[in-house]
């Protein structure tokens, strides 16, 4: 079966180099999540599919109802590193530097696969594919000329995804046009209000909401040229943690249209031309109710910016022993406030008021990319682009920021003998605010057979500095403002302003794997990384207005080995399992703990499942996840074991012009610990979901 005369029974692979490659010959490990495989576990959220990857952990984010994902680990608020993709579109929102996992424009039924590099893909993919790459690719519109799709799923938890789905042949091309309308409760309807420091139980909803159309056509033109087109709307809200406030509440807004021609020069020269514009808008509306007037004094938050330690002192009612007498500046501050104030009763005047935390983020992005084969044995894939991003927010950076970025790549792949193939590759990105960003990769492939080989890789990659890290000028200001205090009218005292000149972080990554297929006794697949990674000037931020200031000597080192293998038992049942196992070493910047930088680690995680087909129209699935002392790295004290078991029956019942398909989820944690230290769990450890649908 896999023989090299049968080059359709090899499997493929296209993110890597950004070329279609045998899996044996890629630079890189790579894990594949089918359709079959997508439709077996059940998943609905792209998040929850990524537990299936080796070295990648999932949990809840403690503090703003979202989902955290990270490769090996990262902090436990607002990872980064990694890029993700939607048909080659980054959907990396650079204002916050973050992705919104639970708000994906992309409907999990209309996936054909998506494609994780684990480890560094900068020379590929640019300065966010520092650590991995995520790269979903949804179905062909000509696949899905004529389908007709309507999904219905209910569950506990108050969860409910709709799912329309429509292909057709219009205007000279193939269309799908897919709509959305998705809800839940997610860990809980109400949250445990003592765990989150809320006022009222009842005010602390963990809802998230959303709702998303999307349009993806394809126009096949003369001589093998052709056409993608897409365009992108959503919609969502979430509740998050209340704190101190009587509501909380983040709206965001996602539009976005891309094109991509392909040209096919000749059978060994093709030219991509891909643009694409994004515009977005992050909306958190909090309502502040019998909060402390005095805290939103403008004389107050100017004495905090000068030194933060005295101003905490006058809101605790101290003596201000940490105030610099030797500033003549300071002193008049404290001197007014301590005037104004003489009856602390007047600073504990109540106010009632509106605070609206937004962000308007716009991308363009355009690239060229050439593909040429000057012989059977050499490619080269080249190509430069240009984007740009533009950010505003009073709120986040006092005003706009605006940055162009240009990128130059190219990779190299030969197949030097029949048993060895070599690849390099190089991007260097320049933007006016920061030095240039240079990565590179250079690996060799040792074949033993086609479908096995040896792999050795060396990556150093560069990521410039998230925008909010390097230009935060980090507020919340009120409207609506109801208060007897006369000094309630600016912005609430604490605030976070970067310090800025921030230099890239760099990591550098040695891999040895090995990659195999075999039909002996069945079908088997499997693949083994042995991995040291060393990320130089790592950063961090706590991402708040109390942060002090980005930490950014840190040293990061992750060792260990990484795994997945299947193994088809027979025509009808099949073992699957992925895990990772490591160990981290850190140098963190000094008044930084190893918890606060690795906040979200695991050194064990494994996947294990079992997928069985008892009639053409009957088919069940058993995942085992196991995740060990998950939380911070070093702190095993402050850290969680995750124990959960997915079942999931499903089929088609087949008519002449209806198929009817249907799913019975259930998921059921064997721990009632927080997925994450000062996170939270389901208060139900076991959720069903039932899922019909119809296609026609």
């Amino acid at each position: 079966m896999w023989s090299a005369s049968g080059d359709d029974l090899i499997p493929f692979v296209l993110t890597p180099a950004r070329l279609k490659q045998p899996t044996a010959e890629v630079p890189a490990s790579v894990t594949v999540i089918d359709r079959d495989l997508i439709e077996a576990v059940g998943a609905q959220e792209v998040s929850e599919l990524l537990r299936y990857v080796p070295g990648m952990l999932v949990a809840p984010e403690p503090l703003s109802n979202t989902d955290n994902v990270v490769y090996h680990g990262g902090t436990a608020l607002v990872p980064t590193d990694m890029e993700v993709l939607i048909d080659g579109r980054a959907i990396y929102r650079a204002g916050l530097s973050s992705v919104t996992w639970s708000n994906l424009p992309v409907a999990v039924e209309e996936i054909q696969r998506i494609e994780v590099v684990r480890g560094p893909n900068s020379t590929a993919y640019g300065t966010n594919a520092y650590k991995a790459v995520i790269n979903i690719i949804t179905m062909h519109p000509e696949d899905t000329a004529g389908d007709q799709k309507v999904n219905l799923t209910l569950g506990n938890n108050g969860y409910q995804h709709v799912h329309l789905q429509s292909g057709f042949e219009a205007l000279g091309g193939f269309w799908r046009v897919t709509g959305v309308d998705r809800g839940t409760d997610h860990l809980d309807d109400r949250l445990d209000p003592e765990q989150f420091g809320c006022s009222n139980g009842d005010d602390c909803a963990d809802r998230r909401d959303s709702r998303f159309a999307n349009v993806r056509g394809f126009y096949a033109l003369e001589d093998g040229d052709s056409l993608d087109v897409a365009l992108v709307a959503s919609r969502s809200q979430r509740s998050v943690p209340d704190f101190d406030l009587d509501s909380n509440k983040v709206r965001e807004a996602h539009h976005e249209v891309g094109f991509r021609y392909t040209s096919l020069l000749n059978a060994a020269h093709e030219l991509k031309l891909s643009l694409y514009g994004t515009q977005y808008r992050r909306e958190q509306t909090q309502r502040l109710y019998e909060g402390i007037a005095g805290a939103f004094d403008p004389d107050l938050g100017a004495l905090y910016r000068l030194n933060s330690d005295a101003a905490m002192q006058v809101v605790g009612g101290q003596q201000p022993t940490a105030l610099d007498t030797d500033d003549p500046e300071q002193v008049a501050l404290f001197t007014t406030l301590a005037q104004r104030y003489a009856d602390p009763s007047d600073f504990l005047l109540p106010v009632n008021a509106i605070s609206r935390a937004s962000t308007t983020e716009k991308r363009v992005d355009i690239e060229l990319q050439d593909t040429y084969s000057p012989t059977s044995t050499l490619t080269v894939l080249s190509g430069i682009g240009l984007r740009y991003d533009n950010v505003y927010s009073y709120d986040y950076y006092k005003g706009e920021i605006d940055q162009t970025t240009s990128r130059i790549f190219a990779n190299v792949n030969w197949h030097a003998t029949d048993d060895w193939v070599l690849h390099s590759g190089a991007m260097a990105e320049i933007s006016e605010s920061f030095s240039p960003a240079k990565s590179f990769r250079a690996a060799a492939n040792y074949l033993i057979s086609p479908v096995q080989s040896f792999r050795l890789v060396y990556s150093q990659a560069a990521k410039t500095p998230d925008l909010i890290k390097e230009y935060a000028h980090w507020s919340y200001g009120i409207d609506y403002i109801e208060t007897e205090s006369p000094y309630a009218t600016g912005d609430f005292y604490a605030s976070f302003v970067a310090d800025g000149g921030l230099d890239a972080e760099m990591i550098y990554s040695y891999e040895l794997g090995y990659y195999g297929q075999s039909q002996r006794n069945g079908e088997a697949e499997w693949d083994v990384r042995l991995f040291h990674e060393r990320l130089d000037g790592a950063h961090y931020l706590y991402p708040s207005i109390w942060a002090d200031h980005v930490y950014s000597d840190n040293c990061i080192r992750y060792t260990g080995v990484e795994w997945q293998a299947e193994y088809q038992l027979s025509a009808s049942s099949g073992l699957r399992t992925n895990g990772a196992y490591m160990q981290v070493d850190i140098d963190a910047e000094e008044g930084l703990n190893d918890g606060e930088l690795l906040g979200m680690y695991a050194p064990f995680s494994q996947t294990l499942s079992w997928n069985q087909r008892w009639t053409p129209g009957l088919n069940s699935t058993l995942s085992l996840m196991l995740v060990e002392n998950l939380g911070e790295a070093g702190g095993h004290n402050n850290t969680v074991d995750f124990r959960r078991l997915n079942a999931t029956v499903y089929g088609v019942r087949k008519a002449e012009t209806l198929d009817v398909n249907w799913r019975l989820s259930l998921q059921r944690d064997f721990t009632s610990d927080p997925y994450l230290p000062g996170g939270a769990s389901y208060a139900q450890a076991t959720r069903v979901q039932a899922t019909v649908g119809t296609r026609f």
